[in-house]
């Protein structure tokens, strides 16, 4: 369990939007790091299944479009894109870190590879 990141910050509470998919905002963590410019959120796993069930939503009858469901066997988020089938899912996997003094277990659910803005 880490309480601080990679970037060696500690990380805190934010909201958190993805344009077109997650307009309302939801709360993440973050360490403040930014990835092409784009928030890098975790999420914890109620937060996390709210963003699974609004990309799926957005998603549906689009056949060139990802899909997303939860492995519980080995706590990951399955990510299917049928661009690359021949790929497999990117597996997202829980992780503990540490915020203002708890643990919180999360999921990168997005985090490097889609356009999170961070909710003032």
């Amino acid at each position: 369990m880490s309480h601080i990141s990679s970037a060696g910050t500690p990380y805190y509470v934010g909201r958190f939007i993805l344009e077109g998919t997650v307009d309302t905002p939801v709360t993440g963590y973050t360490d403040g790091s930014r990835w092409n410019g784009w928030a890098t959120p975790f999420f914890d796993h109620g937060t996390a299944l709210q963003v699974m069930r609004a990309v799926n939503h957005t998603n549906s009858g689009e056949d060139d479009q990802i899909g997303i469901d939860f492995n519980a066997d080995d706590d990951a988020f399955l990510i299917h894109d049928p661009n690359y089938p021949d790929e497999g899912p990117q597996a997202i996997s829980g992780r503990d870190i540490e915020v203002d003094g708890r643990r919180v277990h999360v999921y990168a659910l997005g985090t490097r590879n889609w356009t999170w803005v961070e909710a003032l």
